[in-house]
């Protein structure tokens, strides 16, 4: 699986300069709010349980996502994490400051998703985009989607074998929201019967785990 993963990695490095295809976005700089929890539940029961608290099944979607940096690790030691979903950019810049990244507990970040603000922002750190970056991570997840009471449940299953729950909220970046955010989560998150992630992490932090010690010894993963 590791010598998959890296070909993987490699493959996909070389389209790096490609012209990323732009998507209009009226949420540049939305505010996401996010808990990730671990998978106890099958499919099956999850939706049941799902609909039977009033909620719904969506969608199963699948994706590739590819992480960049620095060589010296210029954003993510920042707790900013720049991604290229399929063929859109996206940066995830932390809206509060983190004591340390566990990735189970809830977080809020910033998402960007223009090219010219992801350029500026990143300038702004000191980063050429995207001369100066290189991927460190690459996988697939299937992603089963659903709602409940304002919150998006999604079950992520990546493709070198984890798999995390993530209950997220979009919100104005105000922090009577982003509080708001946090309270509709905590409640979703009892309802649906949710257990804490433990100390595996979310995709990326599993990921580095296993395959990237020195980056993820860099960040305090290990």
């Amino acid at each position: 699986m590791r010598r998959l993963v890296l070909f993987a990695v490699t493959r996909r490095a070389a389209a790096l300069h490609r012209p990323a295809q732009r998507r209009v976005t009226t949420m540049a700089a939305a505010v996401e709010v996010e808990e990730k929890f671990a998978v106890v539940l099958k499919p099956e029961a999850l939706a049941a349980r799902v609909r039977a608290l009033g909620g719904a099944v969506q969608a199963t979607v699948e994706f590739y996502d590819e992480y960049f940096d620095t060589p010296d690790l210029a954003l993510t030691t920042r707790d900013t994490w720049l991604r290229r979903r399929d063929e859109q950019w996206e940066l995830k810049v932390p809206a509060q400051q983190r004591r340390q990244a566990s990735g189970g507990e809830t977080t809020a970040f910033r998402e960007i998703e223009d090219v010219p603000t992801i350029t500026a922002e990143l300038a702004a750190l000191g980063v050429g985009f995207p001369d100066a970056l290189q991927p460190f991570a690459a996988f697939g997840t299937r992603r089963d989607k659903y709602t409940l009471d304002g919150v998006s449940v999604d079950v992520d299953a990546a493709s070198y074998g984890h798999a995390v729950m993530e209950l997220e909220v979009m919100t104005d970046g105000s922090q009577s929201d982003i509080d708001r955010a946090r309270s509709l989560i905590r409640d979703a998150s009892e309802k649906l019967g949710c257990e804490k992630l433990g100390d595996t992490g979310g995709k990326l932090e599993a990921y580095l785990r296993r395959f990237c010690p020195k980056h993820a010894e860099v960040l305090g993963f290990l």
